[in-house]
């Protein structure tokens, strides 16, 4: 299954909505997050994804992250800078006090 952030939004406001929350307001917020060198990019795979790494001995996981860093330098370079496209769901969501 393909990641959609529309059909995700959806489903936090539909488990928010079955659990009692009457939804105020809900946003998919871009936020770009700018890298500077390969260092910063690798940093982010390994933060975002760890669960990936976690079975792979250190001479596979490194050969990953050079060939998706190289990738992604390649597709990704906007003036010597990496961006990365990131977004936050932002719900605002009240419940009722019974």
């Amino acid at each position: 299954m393909v990641w959609n952030v529309k059909s995700s939004l959806e489903q936090y406001e539909k488990l928010l909505e079955d659990a009692g929350f009457k939804i105020e307001s809900a946003d998919v917020v871009p936020c770009p997050l700018i890298q500077k060198s390969d260092e910063e990019i690798e940093s982010w795979i390994c933060g975002n994804f760890p669960r990936y790494f976690e079975n792979l001995d250190d001479n596979l996981k490194n050969d990953i992250l050079q060939k998706t860093v190289a990738a992604i330098r390649e597709i990704r370079k906007d003036d010597g800078q990496f961006s990365a496209d990131y977004v936050k769901v932002r719900i605002k969501a009240e419940k009722d006090a019974a």
